[in-house]
């Protein structure tokens, strides 16, 4: 890991607080909408994307 990496995660997690994680989770995430967020992300980078079935 970079130190710049590091000294970013660090600073990040002293403002938490009482958060479990360190990076805040947005809230489609958390409401059953992980996979249209992650197609939506794929999109903006130009990766390939998944599909996910049952």
């Amino acid at each position: 890991m970079s130190s710049e990496l590091r000294a970013f995660l660090t600073d990040l997690k002293s403002k938490a607080g009482d958060r479990e994680g360190v990076l805040e989770i947005p809230w489609k995430w958390t409401a059953g909408m992980q996979a249209q967020e992650l197609r939506k992300f794929c999109i903006g980078m130009k990766l390939p994307q998944y599909v996910f079935t049952l």
